[in-house]
């Protein structure tokens, strides 16, 4: 991914990015890669290590979630995925809306 683009994604600066990946970069964790259409880019990739790493903290992350969630009943973690896809898709059009303007389906 493009630095610029993980900086929208995470809702954060391109300075912040460049701070973070610089860490990432000298802990082992990703490699900065040329793009092959565009020379001049550059993208972040995760090692084979950053990529254990991550896939641990989502299987621990996963586990809380279904230990948190057990005693829920079908229905309501039914409407927790849709209210939460719900606020996924809410939150990527308001990132990318002209100010001021409401989400199709939206009253004030």
């Amino acid at each position: 991914m493009r630095p610029s683009e993980l900086a929208e994604t995470l809702g954060t600066g391109r300075a912040n990015i460049s701070k973070i990946a610089h860490r990432l970069d000298t802990a082992g964790l990703i490699l900065r890669v040329r793009e092959p259409s565009d020379e001049r880019s550059v993208l972040l990739a995760l090692t084979p290590r950053g990529r254990e790493i991550g896939e641990r903290i989502m299987t621990h992350v996963q586990q809380t979630f279904d230990e948190a969630l057990a005693h829920w009943s079908e229905e309501d973690v039914t409407d927790l995925k849709r209210l939460l896809a719900r606020l996924a898709r809410d939150t990527v059009w308001v990132r990318q809306a002209p100010r001021g303007r409401i989400a199709p389906g939206r009253a004030r």
